[in-house]
């Protein structure tokens, strides 16, 4: 596991780790909760993942290597504002990706107190490698107010990053 705490959780920071994470094997980022400005609007993000034709969950996924391939897995990508006001997204930095594509259709408009917003895709994904990975990243403004109070920037990050079994 990885950890990323204050200072380090900047967007570069978050993004230089979960890259680190891909390449080294590792599976899981955990933030850390510091008196920072990424703590101060509460916003999440999370990415599941389930076997179109089974429902079984990723990360219980094992393939034998005769018999590995093109698999149809559904992505779930959450997001939830859990603020007493509305969170204008920043459409350029929310981004949802399965591997390294990115998936459209994200409803970017603002997030409304206390919503969840779900996004279900399917996508093809081959077996035969060692792991795939997706990921859900939320950018907005509490309130939609400009920028230059630090307490009203939202962020979340979340990384699903899956080894099959073999």
């Amino acid at each position: 596991m990885c950890a990323v705490t204050g200072s380090e959780a900047t967007q570069e920071g978050i993004e230089e780790t979960i890259i680190q994470v891909l390449q080294t094997g590792m599976h899981t980022v955990e933030l850390l909760e510091e008196e920072s400005i990424l703590s101060k609007c509460n916003v999440s993000s999370q990415v599941t993942c389930k076997v179109s034709s089974t429902g079984q969950d990723c990360e219980e996924l094992v393939v034998p290597i005769d018999q590995c391939g093109e698999t149809n897995l559904d992505f779930t990508f959450t997001y939830c504002n859990l603020e007493d006001e509305f969170i204008a997204l920043k459409s350029d930095k929310t981004v949802a990706l399965v591997d390294t594509k990115q998936v459209n259709g994200l409803n970017l408009s603002n997030l409304k107190k206390g919503e969840c917003r779900s996004e279900t895709v399917t996508r093809k994904v081959n077996t035969c490698r060692r792991f795939f990975s997706a990921s859900l990243k939320v950018e907005g403004l509490r309130g939609g107010r400009p920028g230059g109070i630090d307490q009203d920037y939202c962020y979340a990050v979340s990384l699903l990053s899956t080894f099959i079994h073999n």
